[in-house]
């Protein structure tokens, strides 16, 4: 007999979807000329005591390696994330 897989349904573009991504997009635009520094230590915004480091930057994909100092993690950001959530120490 055949197996049917069935596909997600897609979520329909619904107004709020759209604000989402304005916001987004205002939000964007609003941090994209905040200079990102590799191997440079910033802190979370929301929480200063814990460290991280830009390890590497791909601009294509617009994502960054960033190390959590503390644990040691090394997660994927976008750049986005980065430039709105972090802060350089200086």
């Amino acid at each position: 007999g055949h197996i049917w897989v069935q596909s997600p349904s897609v979520p329909p573009n619904t107004s709020l979807d759209m604000n989402s991504q304005e916001r987004y997009l205002q939000e964007y635009e609003k941090y994209k000329n905040v200079p990102l520094h590799i191997n440079s230590v910033y802190s979370k915004k929301s929480r200063q005591t814990e460290k991280v480091m830009i390890l590497s930057i791909d601009n294509e994909a617009e994502t960054a390696e960033v190390k959590n100092l503390r644990t040691e993690n090394i997660l994927i950001k976008t750049l986005h994330w980065c430039r709105k959530h972090l802060v350089l120490n200086v």
